[in-house]
């Protein structure tokens, strides 16, 4: 069996930010992005399935405000791949490669005598590769395995920034002379699903030569205007990250279901020997659901309560030259909803409601705790989903 799929889009984005005079836009970015692929899928005889395939990726940003933060740009990024896949009786066996490169290229800008965006072309070339495995033991339980090369390209922004990100209230400058980051990952997995639970754990570690993160050394500041902004600059280190995840789910009974989640992610920087910034603390998750019994006539039709809790851990692994540490904290939440079974579509209702108790809390990751702004308090959420279309039934 053969098959050939062709994939194309575009898509167009404009970004405005206003600062003192209503109407113009300070900044005003249009970037434009074309995405294209072609895989050609093959079924050979003895359970081999193979597929080749490339794509491609144009970008182009063009500057309309009087204040920038990134210059125009195109970025044109090309790749080939193939990928083969063994189904065995127990077993699944996959491998694939991939060749990619990516040119930028960035005008020079300078504005009353002064240079904002030194003009350059870079490319970027990588090859990469993953193999993997999923055995299963038996019905309920199963392991799967994956090792693989990995490759990312540094952006626009991590490259040419220089201006005011007024989304992070910082100054932003980049690094022109960055390299493509590079990785080696290697997961590990186990399933197990028995009539009264489930679990799940998986785990990985990464090594990811020349990672890419930004940071603000010696409290430094700039002035623009009569404002005064934290500059934030774009490096590279080598970086070691790993981590888990772990899920269960008890059902003792059809109608209920408790499911618990823990997962945690650990950041180091191996070139200076410290934690890498902006890496989220440890977090559970916990769910318990009551699916309504709605009597014979309404047997198809789903009436269900859930209440649950997120709790995330003190995050003291920090890079103590711009960060600080993040007290934990508990958030509860709630939801009910029904489902209605209609011409074999899901017709979905429901209303959910998180942090119950609106807990004041920062969140670790935010862009916003410099600034002292909280977390979300509490917040309500209405949902109605309508399919667009119903199969004919007969």
């Amino acid at each position: 069996k053969q098959q050939m799929k062709i994939r194309t889009g575009w898509q167009k984005n404009r970004r405005q930010e206003m600062e003192d005079t209503i109407g113009v836009p300070a900044k005003d970015m249009s970037l434009q992005t074309f995405t294209g692929d072609v895989i050609y899928y093959l079924l050979i005889n003895d359970g081999f399935e193979s597929a080749i395939g490339i794509s491609t990726m144009l970008q182009q940003n063009t500057n309309y405000g009087y204040n920038y933060i990134i210059p125009d740009f195109t970025s044109n990024t090309n790749g080939v791949f193939t990928t083969i896949k063994k189904n065995l009786k127990t077993s699944t066996l996959n491998a694939g490669i991939r060749f990619d490169r990516r040119n930028m290229n960035w005008n020079t800008l300078i504005k009353q005598g002064d240079t904002i965006f030194n003009g350059n072309n870079r490319n970027f070339n990588a090859i990469t590769g993953s193999i993997g495995m999923t055995h299963s033991f038996n019905q309920h339980l199963s392991i799967k395995f994956n090792a693989g090369r990995g490759f990312r390209a540094p952006s626009a922004p991590e490259l040419t920034s220089n201006g005011v990100h007024d989304g992070t209230f910082r100054y932003e400058i980049g690094n022109q002379n960055l390299k493509a980051e590079t990785s080696l990952q290697i997961d590990l997995g186990m399933e197990y699903e028995a009539n009264f639970i489930s679990v799940s754990v998986a785990a990985f570690i990464n090594k990811v030569n020349d990672f890419i993160y930004f940071s603000q050394e010696n409290n430094e500041q700039i002035s623009v205007g009569q404002k005064s902004y934290p500059v934030f600059r774009y490096k590279k280190g080598n970086a070691l990250l790993k981590g888990g995840e772990m899920s269960i789910d008890f059902h003792p009974v059809t109608n209920v279901h408790f499911q618990n989640s823990f997962s945690m992610v650990l950041g180091d920087n191996k070139s200076n020997g410290t934690p890498l910034p902006f890496i989220p603390p440890i977090k559970t998750t916990h769910e318990l659901r009551y699916d309504f019994n709605m009597g014979k006539e309404a047997k198809n039709h789903l009436l269900y309560f859930t209440i649950g809790a997120d709790y995330i851990f003190t995050q003291r692994r920090i890079d103590t030259d711009f960060e600080t540490i993040t007290n934990g904290y508990l958030l509860l939440k709630s939801t009910a909803g029904l489902d209605l079974k209609y011409h074999g579509q899901t017709i979905e209702i429901f209303i959910a409601v998180t942090n119950l108790t609106n807990t004041t809390y920062y969140n670790n990751l935010s862009r916003y705790k410099s600034i002292g702004v909280n977390g979300m308090g509490k917040n309500f959420t209405f949902g109605f989903h309508l399919p667009l279309s119903f199969e004919k039934q007969n």
